[in-house]
């Protein structure tokens, strides 16, 4: 028999919470607690305490503050995805430049969210990171977007792919789906797939991220 999904609440999703605010710490273990399907493994003050606790742990979602004592959210990612490679990783900060987000999405961050938003945002991310998503507030994607696409034109970018393909990864950078994107530019699904496919060929990478990160570096060269 197949073992079942992480979706389905007789496996719950296991979290775990690295933030400094005591109240904010709480309040998020008690919503993702109430959620079905879910269950908040460990919540810690810093990173560098939470490094060393997860020695002990398999979490499959981490959501961190973009700075916290003892490391930066950039730093404890990349520690977590060598150590773990299959736990994803949300940022939830007050920070909302765009470096912040290029430094935590280097660091292995798939999903980027503002403090001012809802705690639903956070369920809401946690099933989206599950599903294959990079979840991110309106505010910071339209900040990416902007940063990205600021008097765009392909002479701003030294990756080797066409207009078209620049326009996909773009969108793929703020964290739409396929379907998404498919709809964005009046294409199929399937022609989204072939797209990315060449793009990932073109810039050596085997993941949506990757690819996603090369565009960002590229945009900060």
């Amino acid at each position: 028999m197949e073992p079942k999904s992480k979706k389905h609440a007789c496996i719950p999703i296991t979290i775990v919470i690295v933030d400094e605010n005591p109240t904010s710490r709480k309040r998020l273990k008690n919503i993702i607690n109430q959620s079905e399907g879910m269950q908040c493994f460990a919540a810690y003050r810093s990173t560098s305490l939470a490094s060393k606790e997860l020695k002990k742990a398999t979490p499959d979602v981490v959501i961190t503050d973009l700075i916290t004592s003892g490391m930066t959210s950039g730093q404890f990612s990349s520690t977590l995805r060598r150590r773990f490679p299959s736990a994803k990783v949300i940022v939830r900060t007050e920070s909302e430049d765009f470096e912040s987000v290029f430094w935590a999405l280097r660091g292995g961050a798939l999903g980027y969210l503002l403090t001012s938003e809802p705690l639903l945002a956070v369920i809401d991310a946690i099933r989206s990171v599950m599903d294959g998503g990079s979840p991110m507030t309106a505010r910071i994607a339209r900040i990416v977007v902007e940063s990205i696409q600021q008097g765009q034109t392909m002479d701003n970018t030294s990756l080797p792919i066409t207009f078209r393909e620049y326009q996909i990864l773009s969108s793929a950078a703020i964290g739409l789906k396929v379907r998404e994107i498919g709809k964005q530019y009046g294409i199929s699904e399937y022609t989204v797939r072939a797209h990315l496919r060449k793009i990932y060929v073109k810039l050596q990478v085997s993941t949506r991220c990757e690819a996603v990160l090369k565009l960002l570096q590229s945009e900060l060269c």
